[in-house]
């Protein structure tokens, strides 16, 4: 079953209703999340940091509902790494 499944099957067993943000409780980097993309897809990384430029700033933080997570006692296991692997291979099935 997938996170958000998990997520949502408890949430209604236990009749908890409203709106929440149920992302992954980690924060990755943008650079994690290309390296993340590129050993997923078996693609070399040619990631470089042109010292000229200036940083891309990283995402915000995502306020992912640490609260409602402790409430229905799960915690989504998925991480970007594992996201992107998922990918691949509904990909791969597709084909």
């Amino acid at each position: 079953m997938s996170d958000l499944a998990e997520v949502c099957a408890r949430l209604a067993e236990q009749g908890i209703t409203g709106l929440y943000n149920c992302g992954h409780p980690e924060s990755p980097r943008l650079s994690e999340i290309a390296q993340a993309a590129f050993e997923a897809f078996g693609k070399p990384s040619d990631v470089r940091f042109l010292p000229e430029k200036n940083d891309i700033p990283d995402l915000p933080s995502f306020d992912c509902g640490h609260d409602l997570y402790e409430q229905i006692g799960f915690t989504p296991r998925i991480d970007i790494r594992r996201g992107f692997e998922l990918m691949r291979a509904h990909r791969e099935n597709l084909s």
